[in-house]
């Protein structure tokens, strides 16, 4: 395998959801991968890899981005610590909160009238730094806040694979087929209650 640059005229362009060199390059074959929620363009690409559920012939290979994290591992090993609830309420850590759904602040606010979330991210971050390691400080609670950017089909992220690994109970929203993923009856899926409050009281 040679690595060559984009307007060197390569067997296959891999590219993905930032930059635009890939529309001036003479490659014969583009591989589009996204770790965004974006959906590929098939009239740009001959083949893509992302989150989404796409029947596109043999184009297109569903591989969602968590399986790329090392928490994945932990939960295809069955190394999943059991969880205690002799530990601190409830984490949330989210390092971005540009271009996200407003739900996902509007339910932190609202469960911390309850109880007081750790945000262990930069955005809402109420513990006085980021976190340096995510997985050991989910460990220390109950449960975590994981919602998605937004709610999409298929676009499930790390952060519901990163709580089941540290033995906390996720309290999720987004993927409305999250379930084709995770069994069910692993989380807490805030879109099956009628309204935030509902999900809050149980």
């Amino acid at each position: 395998v040679e690595i060559v640059g984009p307007q060197e005229y390569p067997d296959i362009l891999l590219y993905s959801y930032f930059g635009s060199d890939h529309l001036f390059s003479n490659a014969r074959k583009r591989l589009y991968f996204t770790g965004e929620n974006d959906v590929p363009d098939f009239n740009l690409c001959d083949y893509a890899i992302s989150f989404h559920h796409l029947e596109f012939g043999h184009r297109h290979l569903r591989l969602p981005l968590y399986v790329l994290y090392p928490c994945f591992d932990i939960l295809r090993h069955g190394e999943r610590p059991k969880n205690s609830f002799n530990k601190k309420f409830c984490s949330f850590v989210v390092s971005n909160g540009f271009c996200s759904d407003p739900h996902r602040d509007e339910f932190f606010h609202k469960l911390s009238e309850y109880k007081c979330i750790d945000s262990g991210g930069r955005h809402l971050n109420n513990i006085g730094g980021s976190v340096e390691d995510k997985h050991a400080f989910l460990q220390n609670y109950k449960f975590n806040l994981c919602f998605e950017n937004s709610a999409v089909d298929g676009y499930t992220t790390e952060k519901l694979c990163d709580a089941l690994a540290a033995g906390t109970l996720p309290i999720y929203w987004g993927n409305p087929r999250v379930g084709l993923d995770f069994p069910k009856d692993t989380f807490i899926d805030v879109s099956s209650f009628k309204s935030d409050s509902e999900a809050i009281e149980y």
